[in-house]
């Protein structure tokens, strides 16, 4: 139940800091960055698999997230959102992907969002 709960806040609870960093792609709306985001061809296929269930294009719209943004994707497990944030941040921004203790019982082998954060500047992984 704790772990439902836990997965259920951290799409809630991703926290939006820097509300006036100046944005990297001025020609760009924020839409149109989203998409290439979801679009990106490095996303691993079982996360696009997940895009009609998930709706990462309406969740990202809704949690007003922009380019320069440093974000904390709480919960973030498997880097699901992660790697649609570190892209719509963009490297002026940061995400944090955090995974409580929780998904240290879980996830025996360390971190999963490790390797986000080694092939991504703009991530930082913690538990």
């Amino acid at each position: 139940m704790k772990l439902l709960i836990t997965t259920i806040c951290s799409l809630l609870i991703t926290l939006s800091f820097n509300a006036l960093a100046v944005t990297e792609n001025t020609n760009k709306d924020i839409e149109s960055i989203i998409k290439e985001a979801i679009a990106n061809p490095t996303r691993p296929a079982k996360d696009t698999q997940r895009d009609a269930d998930r709706k990462p294009d309406d969740v990202m719209i809704f949690s007003s997230i922009k380019s320069g943004d440093v974000v904390a994707d709480i919960g973030s497990a498997g880097g699901y959102y992660t790697r649609i944030l570190s892209d719509i941040v963009g490297s002026k921004g940061h995400v944090y992907g955090f995974n409580g203790i929780e998904f240290a019982r879980i996830f025996k082998n360390g971190n999963p969002t490790d390797p986000i954060a080694t092939e991504r500047e703009n991530v930082t992984s913690i538990m």
